[in-house]
């Protein structure tokens, strides 16, 4: 009987993502420029739907490794390391380091150090 419960309920939430998604592609257009619309709507949806399921699955996994439904990073005080980390290095280092204006040497930094403080 849960099952079926658990079913219906997911049943709901995939009719109601559908309303939304059309209703978000079809809200306030001039069917006259219907391709125009649907050439910039379309790429926009899809990111948002990639992102929706991305944070849902990193969500899922995150909550499974502690084990617990309630506890969410923010409440871990990871996004205060963060900010920490990133101030630091600025503090330090300058804003015109290496560390702060590459991107990606900024990942890997925060990635490291966030690995040395939270083993």
């Amino acid at each position: 009987m849960k099952a079926l419960a658990h079913k219906k309920r997911i049943l709901i939430l995939v009719l109601a993502t559908m309303i939304f998604c059309a209703f978000y592609l079809f809200y306030d257009i001039n069917f006259k420029f219907f391709e125009y619309y649907m050439s910039i709507r379309l790429p926009k949806l899809g990111a948002i739907l990639i992102t929706a399921f991305c944070i849902g699955a990193a969500t899922l996994v995150f909550q499974t490794i502690i084990n617990n439904t309630i506890v969410t990073p923010c409440l871990l005080g990871m996004n205060s390391l963060y900010l920490v980390i990133h101030t630091t290095i600025v503090f330090f280092l300058g804003s015109t380091s290496v560390f702060a204006s590459n991107k990606y040497i900024s990942f890997f930094a925060t990635l490291c150090l966030w690995a040395l403080w939270l083993r």
